[in-house]
């Protein structure tokens, strides 16, 4: 991953809590942008803001991944990882007690021992299952993304409301009560994505090793042609 995309990445969540502030923020001026904006003192404190806004979002951003990661890892169940190595022999650790990241860890060492090691006996295309493992760590990525990005949003609305001085006054704010249903829309639709696509990224790459384990060994092929040639 080249570091201009990687700075994007890290820039969005950084971004898209700003954006949720900013858009609770002005319901609270009835979405008046102008309004809004003359409440600064004067136009230089708004365009200091706004590269602020700019600049800070990948710092922001990247702190937001960074407990994101933490708490993934923690709420993580291990029958949910174990879905990758579901009916894949020589898995050490199937029966074991780690949880989490620990558990993952062990999962990829096996995995990368399979790509490997394990395709070199193997009759199987590894061209196929690079191929396979990138579309895989594509997923992976976007999974992430919205892990982010579900934190980004709710960590924006929760500074939003808590710096706020009449929170009872929300109630009574149509526009407000209005955004805020969109915005559980939103992140419900988020939410829901990320747990959809965090299951099949175990269960894709699931099926990556059970192709490995389940191509002819070219022993046996180099055998076989062998006793078939004696045949002859």
């Amino acid at each position: 991953m080249n570091s201009e995309f990687q700075i994007i990445r890290w820039g969005i969540p950084g971004w898209l809590f700003f954006l949720t502030v900013l858009v609770f923020k002005l319901t609270e001026k009835g979405f008046s942008i102008i309004s809004m904006a003359n409440s600064f003192s004067s136009p230089g404190v708004l365009a200091g803001l706004t590269a602020l806004f700019v600049a800070s979002g990948v710092p922001i951003g990247y702190i937001i991944y960074q407990i994101y990661f933490a708490f993934k890892w923690t709420i993580m169940k291990r029958k949910t990882v174990m879905r990758a190595v579901e009916d894949i022999e020589g898995f050490k650790g199937a029966g074991g007690s780690e949880q989490g990241l620990e558990l993952w860890n062990k999962v990829e060492m096996h995995f990368d021992k399979m790509m490997s090691i394990d395709t070199e006996k193997k009759q199987v295309s590894y061209k196929d299952l690079v191929r396979r493992y990138e579309y895989f760590s594509n997923r992976t990525s976007r999974i992430h993304g919205l892990g982010a990005s579900t934190l980004a949003m709710t960590s924006g609305f929760l500074f939003f409301f808590l710096t706020m001085n009449n929170r009872a006054s929300l109630l009574d704010n149509g526009t407000f009560l209005t955004v805020f249903s969109v915005f559980l829309l939103c992140l419900g639709s988020v939410v829901y994505n990320y747990f959809l696509q965090n299951k099949i990224s175990f269960v894709q790459l699931n099926e990556i090793m059970k192709t490995i384990l389940e191509a002819e060994d070219k022993k046996e092929e180099k055998k076989k042609k062998e006793d078939e040639g004696d045949e002859d």
